[in-house]
């Protein structure tokens, strides 16, 4: 008895991309329990003074929550990122005079909400953007939603002739 081992490159990528889906789902769980201490330290923070007391005190009561959220989210991130590597949908190519930068769409999406989410450290706004990132895998790796990718190609001519200034 013991762990079984993914045989191939696909299982691999599935393997990741379900441990990715379990953090951003802990990730959730988190920024959305830190939507009442943050409640709470504005309140106080509010009472104590004005405005930038309830932003302070908002900020000290999702503080830890938000740094547990952004760490979570980052191993979620981070094993998108691995997934679409092993995957192929993520790759740089080198081939003559052209190179090729392919980005897999889960990165695009898993780097962009989680660049939002430290953005706008807020624990309302992190649940959101969080929620939507665990909806988003669930449709892809349930097959509703197809996968895809960024290609961008640079090609430059092969060099003619000398190289240099003209004597």
């Amino acid at each position: 008895m013991g762990i079984a081992l993914p045989d191939s490159e696909n299982d691999v990528a599935r393997a990741l991309s379900e441990l990715s889906f379990d953090a951003g789902i802990v990730a959730t769980v988190v920024s959305g329990a830190g939507i009442l201490p943050e409640c709470i330290g504005m309140a106080v923070g509010g009472a104590l003074g004005n405005v930038p007391g309830a932003a302070v005190g908002g900020a000290v009561g999702y503080g830890p929550f938000n740094t547990a959220e952004s760490l979570i989210g980052g191993i979620s991130t981070g094993l998108t990122i691995a997934a679409d590597v092993v995957a192929g949908n993520t790759y740089l190519s080198l081939s003559g005079q052209t190179l090729e930068v392919a980005i897999g769409q889960d990165t695009i999406v898993s780097v962009g909400g989680f660049a939002l989410g430290a953005a706008v450290p807020e624990a309302v706004v992190d649940t959101g953007i969080n929620a939507g990132g665990v909806i988003y895998s669930g449709l892809r790796m349930n097959g509703t939603l197809p996968n895809g990718q960024l290609v961008l190609t640079i090609s430059w001519p092969a060099p003619s002739g000398e190289w240099g200034p003209p004597y």
